[in-house]
């Protein structure tokens, strides 16, 4: 498996993950994934509750991300042919402003259902990793 890579660790194992390279949408979606961890961090704190506060450039970075979603160059060409991943974007873009302006537990798990919900659509895959995102109470 390791033959083809060259000798540069970290591209043999982004090439293991994906072998056929990564789209736009998969980055973006890596990194809302990378963002949403940092953020569940965060708000297990109970400070970060209390406050009803994340730091701002945590928050910059994530709705940057967001903001991608449906400009972002999926792996599918035609995957926002029909409607369904355009309705699912949407779905998690409000669940995630809700999150962002009311700071909970709750509303992190409402986001974090969203992407299991598009992924049981889409992408399958992922989705034992974004179960890792949710908020054990």
């Amino acid at each position: 498996m390791l033959f083809g890579c060259s000798n540069n660790q970290k591209e043999c194992i982004d090439n293991q993950i994906n072998p056929n390279g990564d789209s736009e949408l998969a980055i973006v979606m890596r990194n809302l994934f990378d963002n949403s961890f940092e953020i569940k961090n965060l708000i297990i704190d109970a400070d970060t509750l209390k406050s009803n506060k994340l730091p701002s450039e945590l928050i910059q970075k994530f709705n940057d991300n967001l903001n991608l979603l449906h400009t972002a160059k999926p792996t599918d060409k035609n995957l926002r042919d029909d409607g369904v991943y355009q309705a699912f974007a949407n779905a998690y873009i409000n669940t995630s402003e809700k999150f962002t302006n009311n700071i909970s537990q709750n509303n992190f798990n409402a986001m974090v259902n969203n992407c299991i919900q598009c992924h049981e659509k889409f992408c399958l895959g992922t989705i034992q990793k974004i179960n890792k995102l949710y908020i054990r109470k």
